[in-house]
């Protein structure tokens, strides 16, 4: 559901769908969305019952040393009826604290995934009104949007290129970086640079939901 026109989108029907059906269609569900987004009022109206229970939290990938803002909501419910209570061994939050103290990327890739100094300007937004976005004030990439096809990066002295961009979210696009996350590179061969652009604009951070995941598993039976 988009922010612009909220519950008036189309897409708002999908969402109610979802949740509307969300206690009998699953056990567990892992939600991610934008920070704005109540997924505690959503909760509360889907998920009252007394046999859920859940744990919310805001991450951004920056906070595990990656150079790309994107703050996102994400959310773990679950019934306990059927998988338990959180174990008291695995507090959520103490596990992503203990994640994001670790270092988690420890390669040598001159195209890594997400580095800091790209010194990046939003030409769309700088045509439209002016005041063109630009990198976040601690010289990390500024959130990718579905319209982020004219990030011009000043310190390499041209537009960004699509896989930069999934790049950024921490899919392997390079043998290295693939290497390094022991997962396959993502391929993207026949897809043209505006379904690239508006995929990469709408991607989860890797780390941040693989962190979620990590917590869920161990506080989960």
């Amino acid at each position: 559901m988009g922010l612009r026109k909220g519950e008036a989108d189309i897409k708002h029907k999908v969402h109610e769908k979802y949740y509307s059906d969300a206690t009998e269609s699953a056990d567990i569900h892992i939600i991610e969305n934008v920070t704005e987004y109540n997924l505690q009022a959503y909760v509360t109206q889907h998920f009252g019952n007394v046999e859920w229970d859940c744990r919310i939290v805001k991450i951004d990938p920056r906070i595990f040393g990656f150079g790309c803002a994107r703050p996102r909501i994400y959310g773990v419910i679950w019934n306990v009826a059927y998988m338990g209570p959180w174990k008291p061994d695995f507090p959520f939050l103490e596990v992503l604290g203990a994640l994001r103290e670790s270092n988690l990327h420890d390669y040598d890739d001159p195209k890594m995934f997400s580095k800091k100094g790209w010194q990046v300007a939003d030409l769309n937004q700088l045509v439209r009104n002016g005041r063109g976005r630009t990198e976040c004030k601690d010289r990390s990439l500024m959130t990718l949007t579905t319209n982020s096809g004219k990030l011009f990066s000043k310190a390499s002295r041209r537009v960004m290129q699509p896989l930069e961009l999934f790049a950024t979210h921490v899919l392997p696009v390079t043998p290295s970086q693939s290497e390094a996350a022991m997962a396959p590179m993502l391929q993207l061969d026949n897809a043209c640079t505006t379904a690239s652009v508006r995929m990469s604009g709408n991607a989860m951070s890797v780390p941040c939901i693989g962190a979620v995941l990590v917590a869920t598993i161990l506080g989960l039976s």
